[in-house]
Formats: structure tokens, sequence, C-alpha cells
């Protein structure tokens, strides 16, 4: 949906779209595809009021995975165009009772798609706030040409950023 049923609309950032499972596709091979389509046989109203502008999928691990340090990875081949913002992160599991930023987040990676040669590695928490402490690394070449491996290596004193196995900031 649109966040709206969670008393979130637009999922706290004004997210222009409504997320459907079947919009979220494995291969057999793992390889999972996010479909982003601006059209669908059925419609949806979002919480601004009018058809949702775009259909997506949202996976989220909440109450499935947790952990406190290690290291996160996957091979992404990132959406390109204008308003597509992949990303790749994640929240403190006690988000239902201390919230955001407080809970804490780490952005493995944002796409972003007015960006296409940037990567965005930043962490929120209660030292950083909404703005978040990281760095933004520029690839060289477009991230949606292919794929590339975005990891960090959480922890118990700092998070370490890579990109195809290099180090890009700590």
């Amino acid at each position: 949906g649109d966040g709206s049923a969670f008393g979130n609309r637009g999922w706290g950032n004004n997210e222009r779209q409504w997320y459907r499972f079947e919009n979220a596709t494995t291969n057999g091979n793992g390889v999972l595809n996010i479909l982003a389509s601006r059209t669908s046989a059925d419609p949806k109203t979002c919480y601004y009021g009018t058809a949702c502008e775009w259909y997506s999928a949202k996976l989220v691990t909440k109450n499935k995975v947790t952990f406190k340090y290690g290291r996160i990875e996957a091979r992404i081949k990132g959406a390109p165009g204008l308003g597509t913002w992949g990303a790749f992160w994640t929240l403190g599991d006690d988000i239902d009772t201390v919230f955001w930023p407080m809970c804490g987040e780490i952005d493995i990676t944002e796409l972003v798609g007015s960006k296409p040669s940037d990567l965005l590695g930043y962490l929120h928490g209660p030292l950083s706030g909404g703005l978040g402490r990281g760095a933004t690394k520029s690839l060289g070449s477009a991230w949606a040409d292919d794929y590339h491996v975005y990891a960090v290596d959480w922890l118990p004193d700092q998070v370490v950023w890579y990109v195809d196995g290099v180090k890009y900031a700590a």
C-alpha cells in the first residue's frame, strides 16, 4: 500500500507509489526483480487523493531478521531515471518503541535517479538525526549500467561502506 494502513502516509518520504507484492519476482536463480510501473489493471487511490502514480514493491524483514554487527551485502542493478530512488537499508528493530531516527538506520546504498553515478551510504540515529552521517561517492559510471555489490561492515565502533569490494567510506 501507500503506508496509510500503518499510520505512515507516503511511508514518511511522501512516496508517490503503491507497493504490491506481485511487483517483486524471482527468476529461480537468486535474482530478485522489482518492477516499477505506471500502469496497472487495478488502480489504487494514494494518500494524496488521486490515482497512485507508480506501482512497485517493498520488501520488509521486520520481525523476520535481526542482528547486531556483521556484514550486509547485496548485488544490485539500480533502476535508472528521474524520480527513482532505489535503496538497500536497515532499521533498528526497536522502531515501534523509540521511532525513527532514534532506532537507527544504516543505508547500505541509496541510488537516486537524478544522480545516476552517485552512491549514498549514510547512518541515521540519535547523534546524526534525520540528516545522517556518511558519504556520497561517485561510481564513475552509471550504476544502472551493470550489477554492483554494495556492502557495509557493521562493527562495534564503526560502519564501513564498500562497492565491488572497494572501501569508500567509514
